[in-house]
């Protein structure tokens, strides 16, 4: 059986654990590759792979080992892109509350790449029937600080209408509780819809997210 042979192999988890900074880039390549193979095998893992326990142990390690490391953007973006694949093992509270972090944390990396994956993976996390608004609330300022400096730095109107997407998604979820942000999205508005000039798909995923934001503060709009 493959996937058993898989989880055999998996126990041993030298291949999963950072080397820290000296860690050789071949080490690095070789390990991200097996985080690569993880989340394409996700559906078939979600039985044999305890996600909770391996995300908060070796994978937070591997966040925080590889901080110098020239290859760490490669893990980083490879453990952003896990968090989505393995939504539907995040149900403890403490551990999804983690995960909303570390999305939210590599929204201001240095990688754009990072960026985006960690944007695409939160936005798994929040269209979820496991999405926890208490546990978010403390995130949501920074989730919505680095949403909009991605959207500032980015030129693709791709990337622009996936993080309109997400901030979307993000007010329907959060409903009233998204009251904290409501003075940075409407003061975010006039830039955004500058930068949509002609892009006639933009100003409707603007228009979408105001009234996303209208919809989820109901009456208090009004």
């Amino acid at each position: 059986d493959t996937r058993r042979g898989f989880g055999d192999t998996w126990h041993g988890e030298q291949v999963s654990a950072p080397g820290g900074l000296g860690e050789p880039d071949a080490a690095v390549l070789l390990r991200e590759s097996v985080y690569s193979a993880v989340g394409l095998c996700s559906y078939d893992l979600q039985e044999l792979l305890a996600f909770g326990p391996w995300f908060q142990g070796p994978l937070q390690q591997s966040l925080q080992a590889d901080s110098g490391h020239r290859l760490h953007r490669v893990i980083r973006r490879r453990v952003a892109s896990l968090i989505a694949s393995f939504v539907d093992s995040l149900r403890d509270p403490a551990v999804r509350a983690e995960a909303y972090r570390v999305c939210v944390s590599l929204l201001r990396d240095a990688d754009m790449v990072v960026q985006v994956t960690a944007a695409d993976s939160l936005l798994h996390l929040i269209d979820d029937t496991g999405f926890y608004q208490d546990a978010f609330l403390p995130y949501l300022p920074d989730a919505v600080d680095g949403l909009f400096g991605l959207m500032r730095d980015s030129q693709e109107v791709d990337t622009k209408l996936r993080i309109l997407n997400v901030l979307s998604v993000m007010m329907e979820g959060m409903g009233r509780k998204i009251r904290p942000v409501v003075g940075s999205v409407v003061a975010a508005v006039p830039s955004l819809w500058e930068q949509a000039k002609e892009q006639h798909l933009m100003k409707g995923a603007v228009l979408i997210t105001i009234t996303r934001l209208v919809q989820a503060l109901g009456a208090e709009a009004a």
